[in-house]
């Protein structure tokens, strides 16, 4: 009897050592990762002084013809 129980027991022992052995070295392949990609950075804005310094290099050479009826003609301003 002892010899019996003793056979199932290593019958059973070696049944689920086999199923454990088995169960991990059929693991599946774990998810590719995909590569992390960076965004591009966006160009940096003018700051408000490189855009008032801008404008007043436009202004500046267009002269006081831009302002239309309203300029004063360097003749006027003498008088």
């Amino acid at each position: 009897m002892k010899l019996k129980r003793n056979t199932i027991a290593a019958a059973i022992l070696t049944a689920s050592l086999i199923a454990s052995y088995a169960y991990a070295s059929d693991a599946t392949p774990s998810a590719k990762k995909h590569p992390v990609t960076k965004k591009a950075k966006a160009p940096a804005k003018p700051s408000v002084e490189d855009q008032l310094q801008t404008l007043r290099q436009a202004l500046e050479s267009q002269g006081p013809r831009s302002m239309g009826s309203k300029a004063i003609s360097p003749t006027r301003m003498r008088a």
